[in-house]
């Protein structure tokens, strides 16, 4: 993949990081939000709860913006159980 494509996605990738900080902001001023419209959970919120969580947790793309298709991704994963197959025999 060319270096403007791969530049692409990284920005795309920061971009999104952008947008679930700006929801993060948003749920912090009104954390009922969250729930208020049908928010199916298996819990109910409390709102000190949600705010705790908040601030403990990131809320980051799980993307990894230097694989950008699927078959880098699965390239990758049997490169690494390779290695980790071959470190356990020695």
């Amino acid at each position: 993949m060319c270096s403007r494509h791969s530049a692409a996605l990284r920005r795309l990738h920061f971009a999104q990081q952008q947008e679930f900080n700006l929801l993060r902001d948003r749920f912090r001023e009104d954390p009922e939000s969250f729930w208020r419209f049908g928010c199916k959970s298996r819990m109910p919120w409390q709102r000190e709860q949600f705010l705790k969580a908040l601030e403990d947790c990131d809320l980051v793309p799980v993307s990894d913006p230097n694989n950008p298709t699927s078959l880098h991704r699965s390239a990758k994963a049997i490169v690494i159980q390779q290695a980790a197959i071959e470190s356990q025999g020695r």
